[in-house]
């Protein structure tokens, strides 16, 4: 899985978990879904989730170490200040690389889950292929 696609998973992730009625976290009311943030227009693009893959990268996100899932959802769902996900994570905001491999690790991390499942979906479908 390349890193831009993994990071296009996340920020799907991120937006449905905002948006979502059903499962996740609702995390802003139904009209400011579509008043735009400082007067730009939001691009229907901007607006479109797949909730499939959502629903694969939330599952993934479940299987994570604490840690990780704290990072990433503070990142990518909360939005938070770099600064302030190392004052929460009890770790240090200086050196920058600090929070960057922090937030690489999990990265990785979810993205050997999101590929391990994966792997077991295409098992499934070629034994069920096979023998069904």
């Amino acid at each position: 899985m390349t890193a831009k696609n993994l990071d296009e998973r996340l920020e799907n992730w991120a937006k449905a978990q905002r948006y979502w009625t059903r499962g996740g976290s609702c995390l802003g009311s139904a009209e400011g879904r579509y008043r735009p943030e400082g007067g730009n227009v939001r691009s229907v693009d901007a607006m479109l989730i797949d909730e499939l893959d959502a629903d694969k990268v939330e599952r993934a996100w479940s299987r994570l170490m604490p840690f990780d899932r704290d990072i990433l959802r503070m990142h990518y769902i909360l939005n938070m200040d770099p600064r302030v996900i190392c004052r929460k994570l009890r770790i240090p905001h200086r050196p920058t690389s600090t929070f960057n491999m922090a937030l690489a690790h999990g990265k990785s991390e979810i993205g050997k889950v999101l590929d391990r499942g994966e792997e077991m979906r295409n098992a499934y479908k070629y034994r069920e292929r096979q023998f069904g």
